[in-house]
């Protein structure tokens, strides 16, 4: 996803205790015209750090869902088809994203210690 979605790398988990998951923090551009997403076999977790925007997405033949997010706000996203996504970030502040890649692994045990199957 990274060499996909416009943006600079601002941030990046390693270490041992990163194993079964990712974090990677980007500086997104204000504005983003079009983006293809690609499928998110697994499950990702985005939140705002900072900054506000408009985001639209939908899939590749469907209607555009528009919302609105700032700092707090945050998304799981798990699909196995492409999708499409365009921004508009407040000018005055960074737009800063957090990616999280949840291994299924590690989805799965969290899931079984909470008494729920997830396949």
């Amino acid at each position: 996803m990274e060499d996909r979605i416009p943006g600079r790398k601002i941030g990046q988990s390693h270490g041992d205790a990163w194993k079964e998951a990712e974090a990677q923090i980007f500086r997104r551009p204000q504005h983003e015209d079009e983006v293809l997403v690609p499928a998110v076999a697994e499950p990702l977790l985005v939140w705002i750090i900072s900054g506000e925007a408009q985001i639209e997405e939908r899939e590749l033949t469907g209607e555009w869902t528009k919302s609105e997010v700032g700092s707090g706000s945050f998304f799981l996203t798990q699909t196995n088809a492409p999708y499409l996504m365009h921004w508009q970030a407040d000018p005055d502040r960074p737009f800063e994203v957090l990616h999280l890649y949840l291994g299924l692994t590690l989805v799965n045990r969290v899931a079984r210690s909470l008494g729920r199957v997830v396949s």
